[in-house]
């Protein structure tokens, strides 16, 4: 004051953005005569407002200050993804609420079922962070309908509220459909699988011989495949995260050949007609027999064995006029026999007899 006496306060005035239009602060430290040199207002509108300070002393009012601007946002609340399924926790962010009021947050309506949430790590109900806002997350709970909801975050003691729109989507995809798959059984190593879904817009997982699933693309290939059993899984997964009931294919890898072996004519060994016509225990026949094995394969399917008169010709079904090899299909197969009488060698002298097995791959 001009007397050198000090002020009794301040009055602090808020207008509209072109300071012409004078408001109302109704709540906070600067609604009334302010004592000292700061104040706060709360629950102020949104928008861009201008404020000026005026010195008071009982009814004498001093000159009113320049104005300031100042700018106060509307109250936010964004939540990642915004399709969704339940059960599920959403992350995000709020923004313009007032500092230290406490936040919490409902569904569909801002009176609505409360959520479990947090804001900047604190459970909710949590006090809002200094400058208005932080980190939120919220957790949705099972059963929630498909179809749009909104989430709010509402603030006490002023109501002040912010929505978030959601789609939910709960439903699994149908299952996918396997368009081209490996042989069952099959020699080869490597594996190529194609796949489809009914549903559009979906991405698939894929997994092999009970692993972990991953993304995987349509088609998806595999190599250096041990022998034995294997199987296949692809699961469709749609935009919210649900994912499908996997569809399965069981195949079996015989990159192996079987063994077999002759066990009688014994090799190196000689034989009369009566001894020979005994060495598979049918003596009134005559043959040659062995075994044969696939092993963890997928089995022995056909034995065929060869008969060529020493270094010549081989047996051709009538005589032993034949130049090149030839086979004939045995009786049985893991346990195998090709009758052949010991008439049928035409004289005394070296015979080799050859076996081959082939199995179901």
């Amino acid at each position: 004051m001009s007397n050198g006496a000090a002020v009794g306060g301040y009055i602090v005035t808020r207008y509209d953005s072109t300071g012409s239009s004078q408001q109302t602060i109704v709540s906070g430290t600067c609604s009334a005569l302010v004592s000292g040199t700061s104040c706060s207002e709360t629950a102020t509108p949104p928008g861009t407002w201008q404020y000026s300070v005026t010195p008071a002393y009982g009814d004498w009012r001093g000159p009113e200050s320049p104005k300031t601007s100042a700018t106060v946002g509307t109250p936010s609340l964004v939540l990642s993804p915004i399709l969704t399924k339940s059960p599920n926790t959403l992350s995000g962010t709020l923004a313009n609420f007032s500092d230290g009021e406490t936040i919490t947050f409902h569904l569909d309506e801002t009176s609505g079922t409360e959520l479990a949430g947090t804001v900047d790590g604190s459970p909710t109900p949590a006090a809002v962070p200094s400058g208005g806002g932080g980190s939120v997350s919220v957790t949705l709970p099972a059963g929630i309908s498909d179809g749009p909801h909104t989430v709010y975050a509402v603030a006490a003691p002023s109501s002040d509220n912010a929505s978030a729109a959601l789609t939910f989507d709960s439903t699994a995809p149908p299952s996918p459909t396997i368009t081209s798959s490996p042989a069952n059984p099959t020699s080869a190593t490597s594996a190529s699988f194609g796949f489809t879904d009914p549903e559009s817009g979906v991405s698939f997982e894929c997994r092999l011989d009970g692993g972990s699933y991953s993304e995987c693309p349509s088609p998806h290939s595999y190599s250096g495949l041990a022998d034995g059993s294997h199987t296949f899984d692809v699961r469709a997964v749609d935009a919210a995260g649900n994912q499908s009931a996997p569809t399965s294919h069981t195949w079996t890898i015989d990159a192996s050949g079987p063994t077999v072996t002759i066990t009688f004519p014994v090799a190196g060994s000689y034989y009369n007609n009566s001894g020979y016509n005994a060495g598979c225990g049918t003596a009134t026949t005559g043959d040659f027999c062995g075994t044969a094995s696939d092993g963890t394969g997928t089995g022995v399917s056909l034995v065929r064995v060869s008969i060529q008169r020493g270094a010549g010709n081989y047996w051709n079904g009538s005589g032993f006029s034949s130049a090149s090899e030839v086979l004939f299909n045995a009786t049985g197969t893991t346990n195998w026999s090709y009758g052949f009488a010991a008439s049928g060698f035409p004289a005394d002298g070296d015979y080799t007899i050859r076996a081959t097995a082939t199995d179901v791959s």
